[in-house]
């Protein structure tokens, strides 16, 4: 469905659909009705886009899913709907994959939204696999993140460090690792005085840092990783679009080789595919 929009007389309407297996919505919104539930047992499947320009304020109506085994979900949210959006068993998305894509952060945003963001985030706690779009809208909320006692694949957008490693240590059994930016801070006291993550000792084995520059604080955070993960397979670096040519492949491959003498069975790599941001 696309750009529709609906409206009830009823405020508060329940919509039984036994047989549906797929909901997919974008810029889709309800006028005049406060909250709607879907009773969809066999439902495994939702997609829902909503942008900024699509007046979804208009209808701020709250959007219930009650179904028993959800297979994937996926929220490209451009306009703060998460806070509306709530699985009404969360164990229903148990070994499920998510993608949550949140808005920007914005200085301003309200704590009603960051609230919204952070309880969307823990009916998704038992997923296994998750790619988590726009955690910034979460910084002030760090020590209220859920754990992750499934999760074994993880993909970030734009992240700063003290952020990553918060969620690291919310990723007990965490078996791969990607992370779209590493956002540039001074990260040398953080890495000094960090808890080293439980995923780091004992089951951590890829991790992909994507958008690479080979700035100092990247350096810092692949040491970390190589000194810190015990299991570690393959470290991989995607170079950024603007650092492709073969001068800035070879100042990167020098840069991590004095990082790999710590390593004895860890594949260290440097892809040298035009990587572009696709999130």
């Amino acid at each position: 469905m696309h750009e529709v929009k609906f409206s009830c007389s009823d405020k508060d309407p329940e919509l039984s659909l036994p047989l549906l297996q797929k909901i997919k919505t974008v810029n889709c919104i309800w006028l005049g009705v406060r909250c709607v539930t879907f009773n969809v047992p066999l439902l495994e499947t939702i997609d829902i886009t909503q942008h900024t320009n699509s007046s979804w304020l208009e209808g701020n109506c709250k959007i219930k899913f009650r179904a028993l085994h959800l297979k994937e979900f996926c929220l490209r949210d451009y306009g703060y709907l998460s806070r509306y959006l709530t699985m009404i068993d969360p164990s229903s998305a148990q070994n499920a994959s998510a993608t949550l894509i949140l808005p920007p952060y914005e200085r301003g945003v309200s704590s009603t939204v960051q609230h919204g963001a952070l309880e969307l985030l823990k009916q998704f706690s038992q997923v296994r696999y998750l790619k988590f779009g726009g955690p910034d809208v979460l910084a002030q909320e760090v020590i209220l993140l859920p754990e992750f006692g499934m999760l074994r694949h993880l993909e970030l957008d734009s992240i700063t460090g003290e952020f990553l490693l918060a969620l690291l240590l919310k990723t007990p059994i965490l078996n791969t690792l990607v992370v779209e930016r590493l956002k540039s801070e001074y990260y040398k006291a953080l890495l000094k005085s960090a808890v080293v993550p439980d995923c780091l000792r004992h089951t951590l084995q890829v991790v992909n840092f994507r958008d690479v520059c080979g700035d100092k604080h990247e350096l810092r955070f692949a040491k970390f990783f190589m000194e810190k993960g015990s299991v570690l397979k393959r470290m991989s670096f995607s170079l950024s679009h603007l650092f492709v040519k073969s001068e800035a492949i070879e100042e990167l491959e020098q840069k991590l080789s004095g990082l790999k003498k710590c390593l004895t069975s860890t594949i260290v790599e440097v892809l040298k595919e035009d990587y572009y941001n696709s999130w």
